[in-house]
């Protein structure tokens, strides 16, 4: 997460604006800021093993969540958007886990009746 973090928040928002100087202010940081982020939602779409998986909507939501951390980053910092994505992260394994109690439960109900 701390590399991820790195890659796409510092790389994509500080560095590389300032390494290319395309014009003054922000010209460089909102070209930046999605192309960054439309890379990054793309990239995992590979890893489906199933062709008809890898479908480019399925990129969405990751690039909305990139453009909120993204927002996070360029207010508060890189250890702030860090915390956002850590706690994203909390919320929807904890959803997944719940869920997957509650199915269990569903089933055992079904199988006494």
């Amino acid at each position: 997460m701390v590399l991820k973090e790195a890659l796409a928040r510092l790389f994509f928002l500080s560095t590389l604006p300032w390494l290319i100087r395309l014009a003054s202010g922000y010209a460089a940081l909102y070209p930046l800021f999605f192309i960054g982020n439309g890379l990054w939602a793309v990239m995992p779409i590979k890893n489906y093993r199933d062709r008809k998986e890898r479908n480019i909507l399925r990129a969405i939501p990751r690039f909305v969540a990139g453009i909120i951390l993204s927002a996070v980053f360029l207010a508060w910092g890189l250890l702030a958007a860090m915390a956002v994505h850590f706690m994203s992260n909390v919320i929807i394994m904890s959803i997944k886990k719940i869920n997957s109690k509650l199915e269990a439960i569903r089933g055992k109900n079904t199988c006494e009746a």
